[in-house]
């Protein structure tokens, strides 16, 4: 009961997260950022920060576009609206089957991105709560835990993005693999470690699958060798504790194999593959932001960035309060695995992040690292810090066993009695007190130095010191606050247990109980009051979900189910790469889909790489000025161009002096204010060219080799069409060319081709024909397989547990009565 108390606190205190949506706007995700696109420029007052474009960018329209797949009982493999199509499923960041988006479906299209925020924060905090617990804390411990790991810096701030939602189970993973280890209902814990393990990897992003399993892995190899050196358990349990855990993490590969499995084989191809750059570290420096819920008090409202990084890539706020009982437990616990297992980790995972020049280059020649962000271990490093605090916690709010003799308060008589000599003459755990005052102690040095430093050393406005000072003034309440309480505390359970008198020992026990529940839960609310409001701040609300207006009304109508492409730069405008803030095509890429417009730009990591080469080649475009790492957005400046990749509108902007680039061979659609699109005739998404001159033909808009009659979208991942060929031809369809394409002509099977770099081509005969293409790939079936098999490897293994248990009962209900029978003869 305790246990459950403890959740649903967690789960009340993790509704606090969504104060500023709830209170001041209405869902999370940075919609405001729309503003700076001409279709839906206007829509709000002012961008609240731009650090946060990703979750309005990527994360919110791609729940959107799962959630109406799922709820039609479809797999959403494709995703329609961008590019050519691109793989939806298969791209890991959507994560459809995510446990957080699974829930959302359940809520109205406009909570859903909220709803998964929430669930996947109570995921973090009940996970490092559950691992805590069976570790060794208290209740309160492990609440202390779970707060403290679920608004650290690091995490919180993720949460919004695909790393943030996977790394919440890493608490479940430790939890299950804990008791698996130990042999403890080893059919449940194995299976849920195999389910927390799949859910990990169905959060979607590939490289905090890797980190976060390393981390784990880490902490478990380091945790078995010290059982193993310090002969606390034999080769043989260990070995067996270890199969258990292997077990439990390959059926966990088995459910998850339907994502892994087929999206490996596209993860090579993808502009995912170049990564964000090279490893790099992050300043040694930045340590201090373990302390402080900011630099010095940043990121806050109009601010973008802190340090030499992004505000995402460097935070890793848990508090002085926290790093404070984690000493504690480091050091009065030192003889238990579990806390030198995750000290240890927590030190070796830093060493990777704050890495010096040396081992930096020494990592960089790993070819495995190339690419992965290394600063999202600040999460793992955050649980293993979280843990120790629930350990440390749980270690000062401890008390010593009463005395030997000592009768409990209220007793009388003989019973009652106590001699002088029987009671100890100080608290044995006076000196965990010791510790922690300490550990605070040269905290309050750290920020008070840093205060000197910012305010002295830096000319900085009255605005900025205000709120560096409100940061750091946080950091050192909960000091303060904390250290109070437990001296207070510490003082009242002395009294207690070396009061002579019976009433005297009654009230310091009822002083000591108060006071300990007013730690507790000053210990939790700290953590929540210090911890929370960056992140809230950083991770912006809006008022209205994709809100729409009449300009976007009038595109909606205008392009249909064609699709729109930006124009060329208007005169006096260089051409400028494609990144997130550049609004050439009229929508920020991703947020088209909330508005059912196609485009030919986006913003996805599983974008082919085959589609450089091949705008380069046949559009002229060079392959710098479109890319900057998963981000497309090609300008198209002829009807020729255009109609190669299908594009039937073309949106131009107007320039600083109002002039605007018209692409050749077009017609103008539509003028506005800041923009005006162009009309493309002849461009179609299938046509029917001729074997000898596809390239040519497609361009010019050729159709005496035939012409599509009809086509249609019959199911996600499914076309179906009508063609009519005046002799044996090709057919080009505009679809992104991905392994898992098939196609069915009048019922029978011919070969898809790769066509220009990106699209699909095959051949249809003379005459009318029935053509089908369908996206499934081959590893995608023997993912399932490989899930099916998990589920029923898991269900027989339960099946066998829950069946001996009958036998056993009935077993021991034969011993009991052959007991009674034999002492009532």
């Amino acid at each position: 009961m305790g246990d459950l108390l403890a959740l649903a606190m967690q789960a009340v205190l993790t509704a606090t997260f969504f104060y500023p949506a709830i209170g001041r706007g209405a869902v999370f995700g940075n919609m405001a950022f729309m503003n700076v696109y001409p279709v839906t420029s206007h829509m709000f007052s002012h961008v609240h920060t731009i650090v946060t474009s990703d979750q309005v960018a990527q994360t919110a329209p791609w729940l959107l576009l799962d959630r109406q797949a799922v709820r039609s009982m479809q797999i959403p493999l494709l995703n329609h609206y961008n590019l050519l199509g691109m793989p939806q499923f298969l791209n890991f960041q959507s994560a459809p089957f995510s446990l957080p988006h699974l829930i959302s479906y359940l809520f109205p299209a406009s909570f859903g991105y909220t709803v998964s925020m929430f669930v996947g924060l109570f995921i973090a905090g009940s996970g490092a709560y559950a691992a805590s617990r069976v570790l060794g804390t208290s209740i309160a411990g492990g609440l202390v835990a779970g707060v403290t790991f679920e608004f650290s810096g690091s995490l919180a701030n993720w949460m919004g993005w695909p790393q943030g939602q996977a790394t919440a189970w890493i608490g479940w993973i430790v939890f299950f693999a804990v008791l698996a280890w130990r042999g403890r209902r080893p059919a449940w814990s194995i299976s849920g470690l195999a389910v927390s393990t799949a859910f990990l990897v169905y959060a979607g992003h590939p490289e905090s699958i890797l980190l976060d399993g390393t981390a784990v892995a880490l902490a478990g190899a380091l945790a078995a060798a010290a059982a193993l050196f310090t002969g606390r358990i034999d080769r043989s349990r260990a070995v067996a504790g270890g199969m258990r855990v292997a077990l439990g993490a390959a059926m966990g590969a088995m459910l998850s194999a339907p994502l892994w499995l087929p999206g490996a084989q596209l993860l090579d191809s993808s502009t995912h593959a170049t990564g964000a750059g090279p490893y790099n570290s992050l300043p040694f420096s930045g340590i201090i932001l373990l302390l402080v819920p900011g630099y010095v008090g940043y990121p806050n409202t109009g601010s973008h960035y802190f340090g030499p990084s992004n505000f995402f890539e460097i935070s890793s706020a848990v508090g002085p309060l926290a790093v404070a009982l984690a000493a504690v437990a480091l050091l009065r616990l030192r003889k238990r695995l579990a806390p030198l297992a995750l000290g240890a980790t927590a030190v070796l995972l830093g060493v990777i992040v704050y890495a010096p020049p040396p081992l930096v280059r020494l990592i960089r020649a790993i070819p495995a690292t190339h690419g992965i962000a290394m600063t999202r271990l600040l999460m793992p490093i955050g649980f293993c810090i979280a843990v120790l605090a629930g350990l440390g916690f749980s270690r000062l709010m401890s008390a010593s066993s009463p005395p030997r003799g000592v009768s409990s308060p209220g007793a009388s008589g003989a019973d009652g009695a106590v001699r002088a000599s029987d009671r100890p003459r100080r608290n044995p755990y006076l000196f965990d007190r010791v510790v922690f005052i300490s550990a605070a102690l040269a905290m309050l040095v750290v920020i008070g130095v840093l205060i000197i430093h910012r305010e002295f050393g830096h000319d900085i406005s009255v605005a900025d010191r205000r709120i560096q000072l409100n940061a750091l003034g946080f950091a050192l309440a909960s000091l303060v606050a904390g250290s109070t309480l437990l001296a207070v505390w510490t003082f009242l359970r002395e009294a207690q247990l070396t009061a002579t008198d019976s009433r005297e020992r009654h009230a310091a026990l009822q002083g000591a109980a108060l006071w300990q529940v007013m730690t507790f839960a000053a210990a939790v609310l700290a953590q929540v009051a210090l911890l929370m409001p960056v992140p809230a701040d950083a991770a912006s609300y809006s008022h209205r979900y994709f809100p729409t207006d009449r300009t976007v009304n009038q595109v909606q109508k205008l392009v249909g189910n064609h699709a729109l492409a930006a124009g060329p730069a208007p005169p006096g405008v260089a051409a400028i790469p494609a990144t997130v803030s550049n609004p050439s095509i009229g929508f920020l890429p991703e947020t088209n889909i909330a508005y059912s417009v196609a485009v030919f730009a986006s913003y996805d990591p599983m974008t082919q790489k085959e589609y450089l080469k091949s705008l380069e080649r046949f559009g002229g475009v060079p392959s710098s000025t479109v890319l900057s790492p998963g981000i497309l957005d090609p300008a198209i400046g002829s009807a020729s161009i255009a109609r190669l990749y299908g594009v039937r509108y073309i949106l131009s902007q107007v320039g600083p002096g109002g002039g605007i680039t018209v692409p050749s061979g077009t017609t103008l659609a539509m003028r506005k204010d800041s923009f005006s699109i162009f009309s493309v005739p002849g461009a179609v998404r299938l046509s029917v060219e001729p074997k000898s001159s596809v390239v040519k033909s497609a361009e010019a808009g050729d159709t005496s080799a035939g012409r599509v009659l009809s086509w249609r979208w019959s199911s996600n991942n499914s076309i179906t069409a009508s063609v009519k060929a005046t002799e044996a031809a090709t057919l080009l369809a505009r679809f992104t060319y991905l392994p898992g394409w098939h196609a069915v002509v009048n019922g029978r099977s011919v070969p898809v081709r790769k066509a220009v770099g990106t699209m699909l081509s095959l051949s249809v005969p003379k005459g009318r024909s029935r053509v089908t293409l369908t996206y499934w790939p081959a590893a995608l079936t023997g993912g399932i397989v490989l899930a099916i098999g998990g589920v029923l490897i898991i269900l027989a293994m339960l099946a066998v547990t829950y069946g001996a248990l009958p036998v056993e009962r009935s077993k021991g209900a034969r011993h009991a009565a052959r007991a009674r029978s034999v002492l009532a003869g």
